[in-house]
């Protein structure tokens, strides 16, 4: 790796995770930005899955973030419910997902700018939440880095980090 650019964490993460959330919030894309966190929080959980798994899913994402995704305000979000609003945004670009006709799984809407940064009013809507996305944001970007940095302090998880994260998407320059 003679160059940054060909360097797995700054190419597909930094260059391609992180960057690709910043400039959707930056250019107020909040659905593309809402899709694309979920998708990184994807792509972690896949780093992170167990060594035999050969695929990741909703257990490892869930996993992932009861460890590393924590936003706070008004209620707690479920893993449960994160995966519903991911499964729903990213699959239909909507609010709603089957796991919706589930009573204990919440909707999550979403906000820009909120204090707090998650609002729940269960007399107006029992049914609704409102995330903040900025929060979100942070709240992914905070625990990606904790948990790159976890993993690669332990021997034996930073092996397989290493070959999973070579196996992201990268893009090189042409010259």
């Amino acid at each position: 790796m003679k160059t940054l650019s060909r360097d797995p964490i700054n190419n597909a993460i930094n260059d391609g995770i992180r960057r690709s959330i910043n400039v959707a919030i930056e250019n107020e894309c909040w659905g593309a930005a809402v899709i694309l966190i979920f998708s990184g929080i994807d792509a972690m959980s896949h780093i992170g899955r167990p060594a035999g798994d050969k695929y990741n899913d909703s257990i490892d994402f869930k996993d992932w973030v009861t460890k590393y995704f924590h936003v706070y305000g008004e209620t707690k979000v479920s893993p449960d419910e994160w995966w519903a609003a991911r499964n729903a945004i990213v699959h239909t670009y909507g609010a709603y997902s089957k796991l919706h006709e589930q009573p204990d799984v919440r909707v999550i809407g979403w906000m820009v700018n909120s204090e707090p940064q998650v609002r729940y009013e269960p007399k107006l809507a029992p049914q609704l939440v409102l995330v903040d996305i900025l929060a979100i944001r942070e709240a992914f970007l905070k625990g990606m880095e904790n948990f790159l940095i976890e993993g690669f302090a332990d021997p034996v998880r930073k092996q397989l980090m290493e070959e999973r994260i070579n196996k992201l998407t990268m893009v090189f320059p042409g010259k």
